[in-house]
């Protein structure tokens, strides 16, 4: 990500955030870059899912998406 885009921007973004809830105390220590990259490799493996498995009766995708971030951020409360 060496150019300026909106994928880079959301990314930066998605990363300041994590590393506030970390040093504000909200999440556990860890380091902000590979949190965002599970967020981000999370959020996409519900999207694939739901783009690629169109045989397999999967959750709805709201569902699955808050279910998953649920279980993401109460691992990293600190």
């Amino acid at each position: 990500m060496s150019t300026d885009s909106l994928a880079r921007r959301s990314y930066l973004f998605i990363r300041q955030v994590v590393a506030d809830c970390i040093a504000d105390g909200k999440f556990r220590l860890a380091d902000p870059e590979v949190v965002t990259q599970a967020f981000l490799a999370a959020s996409h493996g519900v999207i694939a899912a739901h783009i690629f498995w169109t045989d397999f009766p999967l959750a709805p995708p709201e569902i699955l998406g808050q279910t998953l971030l649920d279980g993401l951020l109460k691992g990293l409360l600190a």
